[in-house]
């Protein structure tokens, strides 16, 4: 007789596009609470981070930033392409989304597996990116609803094309398999203003650096030059 090994459960985390410090912080912090815990046979849970692709150079600096943090990870150069639905219908036959109102959707890419080989996927959820559709099963984490109140710091005007992709990206939010968030201000607008049912709400613990941490720096010195601007306007 032959054993076959299971495979060890394989969690994504995918981050939105952008240079976006806090949201790395927020991986390595959930990555190392993924590493504590152990899949149904006793074996532990792999971890993958999807870090979008920039220059070669300020990758590798968040990768290794990454790696610092949590060096259990493995990291994945991560492209977000935007799709018709209807080619993301074939291109996976079977992937019970209803993409109703949904002409577009944003899906993530390896240039590999296409992170269809992890188990599940915890989606960074960014609202100006549009819909992102839950392929495999998926959680969104949701950091904050704020275009809620500060609508002219996300857009121009009510016309902007960030209101439209809101909408899609709420719409497949909804058919996820949770929407996590970590306070009851953000649990309420998920409710209320995204439209999330009460069931598929999960608050989580803060996932913020610790108070002592030292941000991120270039390797190379560089001059930066702060500009404040004084208004009344919590856009600023």
């Amino acid at each position: 007789a032959v054993r076959v090994e299971s495979a060890p459960l394989k969690i994504a985390l995918l981050l939105p596009q952008g240079e976006n410090f806090d949201h790395r912080w927020r991986a390595a912090s959930l990555a190392r609470s993924l590493d504590t815990l152990t899949a149904p046979d006793g074996s532990k849970v792999e971890v993958v981070v999807g870090l979008p692709v920039a220059s070669g150079e300020v990758w590798r600096n968040q990768e290794a930033a990454l790696l610092r943090q949590a060096p259990f990870v493995t990291v994945r150069h991560l492209t977000w392409e935007r799709v018709q639905t209807a080619v993301i219908e074939r291109m996976y036959p079977d992937p019970q989304i209803d993409f109703t109102g949904v002409e577009e959707a944003v899906i993530p890419r390896d240039w590999g597996w296409n992170f269809m080989d992890c188990d599940g996927w915890i989606i960074f959820g960014d609202c100006g990116q549009g819909a992102t559709p839950p392929l495999r099963p998926t959680a969104v984490h949701v950091r904050d609803l704020a275009a809620r109140y500060v609508p002219q710091a996300f857009a121009q005007n009510i016309h902007d094309v960030f209101w439209a992709r809101q909408l899609e990206a709420l719409r497949m939010w909804r058919q996820a398999l949770a929407v996590c968030v970590s306070d009851d201000a953000t649990r309420s607008d998920a409710a209320g203003y995204g439209g999330i049912r009460a069931d598929r709400l999960v608050t989580t613990p803060r996932l913020l650096p610790p108070e002592n941490s030292t941000p991120e720096t270039p390797r190379e010195s560089r001059e930066f030059t702060l500009v404040w601007m004084p208004r009344m306007n919590p856009g600023h």
